[in-house]
């Protein structure tokens, strides 16, 4: 495979030459092999009018091309600009695009004046959208290098903030925001924090919040120095962990503090293992563990030299494998021991291999054997040299991908998967940023935001039960043209009939030309939990008030996002088994749509939020 492209040339007036070499690319099965002739080189300037499309460059028609052409530079606008050269072999494969970036020059050699800035405006901490910021108050045509200005940081808390600055031009296109990071001093000393109340520890396994094994404190103790004993009487020798935590006066938790450590074995000698009372071995198919031919080994017996035979009368000439494991007196099983084997063939001659019936290729995700996207060929064709055109449209994203292929013959045997790593570059109607899913008390929400946009039409929303098998659930409008981020989100309610098990998601994303995109599939866990969550009085101004239905007496977890997945609440609470009101004051939130998240330990209860 060769794709090599020489230097760009410049030819005056208004033409540029290209000079290129190119190989075919082709798919082997094996090996490299004679190279098809080319039978069409094309070009485009900026946009791709897709394969086929492009402007033809005369070429003698055979697999070695060293050309050049000219491109006519007359009617590009001034300024930067892309070409892409690809080309197509005679059996209809195309070659990956080859592409540059050129400039055709501005007229008397400057670029043309830029539109005047005629706003600049800043944020803290929360966006507040475009032409919402608090404006600077700029002059058009004034000369922003060196311009500065003065927050008023007294409505700020003490701590770390973000400000963020952008600007807008007569034309009405704003920049890029620009960040910063910068901390109010806190006065003459930090926040007083609370007191601890309670600090507790756990070996190996962790009992849940509030059930370790509690180290008597007093509040207002000072604990950097803190030391505590752990019996080890009741403990196997061996390796353990150790995790500690602590508790404040508000219910909030630290993060765990984890160490391993180990109770020695006793004289300082490893405890004795069992004897292995079993050894079994099996060929080319695993019978599962206790089904194998079993060695006959007797327990307490030195098993570093043992040695069998294995019958290879009723085997097939040619490759097999074999597997051998044991098992102790606990019951307990080995890994496998795997090694490849050869029966010979009879005189040295391979047996005749059977026809394929059936090659098929995946990318990304493997839907398992005779789930893949077939290839087409004729049964007892040499497929040394098959090449054939992957169907790019399923994957979802640009980036780093996965082929794999695989054949079936006539004894429906497969042959194992060959795989590639590939890179896409295609261009996509919709950047999308992100897609996840969230199981509610009621539903499964799906979010996910876009960065761009282009001629985007609709996005589906696809559920499975397997990961390989997807519906179509519902759909969502596209926002066609976008050049910044949107966020979307769909309710899938029927969800819940699947309590219990896991589900996966996937977006299929279609533009105006029915092109269609997929984007990675992600998965959610649809629990049992009865619990549920209800907002009252939606949408909110001040305050939100929030019904939680509860199964039993126990402390919960309350946090607030907005729909950048910024935290905006978060507190502990107690409810009480039943019904349970909770008030949260939402007043100094900016007007848009929040997702409130209540997690008890029978898992995580969600209801959307619109704050007017």
């Amino acid at each position: 495979m060769k794709n090599n492209y020489n230097t760009i040339q410049k030819k005056p007036p208004g033409r540029m030459t290209i000079c290129l070499v190119c190989l075919a690319l082709i798919l082997c099965a094996a090996n490299l092999w004679a190279q098809p002739n080319i039978s069409r080189i094309e070009y485009f300037i900026d946009t791709d009018p897709g394969y086929g499309n492009g402007i033809t460059v005369s070429h003698p028609g055979t697999n070695n091309i060293s050309t050049s052409f000219n491109i006519d530079l007359v009617p590009l606008n001034q300024g930067v600009h892309i070409v892409g050269v690809r080309s197509r072999d005679v059996n209809g494969a195309w070659s990956q695009d080859g592409k540059w970036i050129f400039l055709k020059p501005f007229a008397s050699g400057s670029a043309p004046l830029q539109p005047n800035i005629n706003r600049v405006e800043y944020y803290v901490d929360t966006d507040p959208g475009y032409g919402n910021g608090i404006s600077l108050g700029v002059s058009p045509g004034q000369d922003l290098a060196g311009l500065s200005f003065n927050i008023d940081i007294v409505p700020l808390n003490p701590g770390v903030h973000i400000v963020g600055i952008r600007s807008r031009d007569a034309n009405g296109a704003w920049s890029h925001d620009n960040k910063y990071l910068f901390v109010k001093p806190y006065s003459s000393a930090a926040t007083i924090q609370p007191n601890i109340t309670r600090v507790e520890y756990y070996v190996d396994t962790d009992p849940g919040r509030g059930n370790g094994t509690a180290l008597p404190i007093s509040p207002a103790t000072d604990l950097p120095g803190l030391s505590f004993n752990v019996d080890l009487v009741p403990l196997n020798q061996g390796v353990h962990l150790v995790g500690i935590r602590s508790r404040d006066a508000n219910g909030a938790w630290s993060h765990d503090n984890k160490w391993i450590f180990l109770k020695p074995f006793a004289t300082g000698v490893a405890t004795p293992q069992p004897n292995i009372t079993r050894v079994e071995y099996y060929v080319d198919t695993d019978p599962g563990y206790g089904n194998g031919i079993s060695l006959g080994v007797t327990p307490g017996t030195d098993l570093a030299g043992l040695s069998f035979n294995v019958n290879l009368l009723p085997l097939n000439q040619g490759v097999h494998i074999i597997g051998v494991r044991s098992r102790d007196a606990n019951g307990a099983w080995s890994h496998d021991n795997k090694w490849i084997f050869l029966k010979p063939y009879a005189n040295g001659v391979p047996t005749p291999q059977p026809d394929l019936v059936r090659i098929e290729y995946y990318i990304d995700n493997d839907p398992g054997y005779g789930n893949g996207i077939t290839v087409p060929f004729s049964q007892g064709t040499d497929i040394s040299n098959i090449s054939f055109t992957a169907d790019l449209t399923i994957v979802g994203f640009n980036g780093l991908h996965k082929m794999g292929i695989r054949a079936k013959d006539v004894n429906g045997a497969w042959c194992l998967d060959n795989e590639w790593q590939f890179t896409s570059n295609a261009a996509l109607p919709v950047t999308l940023l992100n897609f996840y899913v969230v199981a509610g008390a009621d539903e499964v929400i799906a979010y996910w935001s876009t960065a761009t946009e282009s001629n985007s039409r609709n996005f589906i929303v696809q559920r499975s039960t397997d990961g390989v098998h997807f519906d179509n659930i519902g759909s969502v409008a596209a926002a066609g043209n976008s050049n910044f981020v949107r966020n979307y989100s769909f309710d899938d309610v029927q969800a819940m009939q699947y309590k219990g098990r896991t589900l996966f998601y996937r977006l299929q994303q279609l533009d105006l030309n029915n092109d269609m995109k997929l984007s990675q599939i992600v998965k959610v866990r649809i629990g049992d939990s009865k619990n549920r969550l209800q907002l009252f009085t939606n949408p909110v101004t001040s305050q939100a008030n929030l019904q939680y239905q509860s199964i039993e007496k126990e402390k919960v977890f309350i946090r607030v996002t907005d729909a950048l997945g910024k935290l905006m609440l978060s507190k502990q609470i107690t409810v009480e088994s039943g019904s349970n009101s909770i008030n949260l004051a939402v007043s100094a939130f900016a007007p848009g749509m929040y997702t409130v998240e209540l997690q008890s330990s029978k898992g995580k209860d969600m209801v959307r939020m619109i704050k007017e």
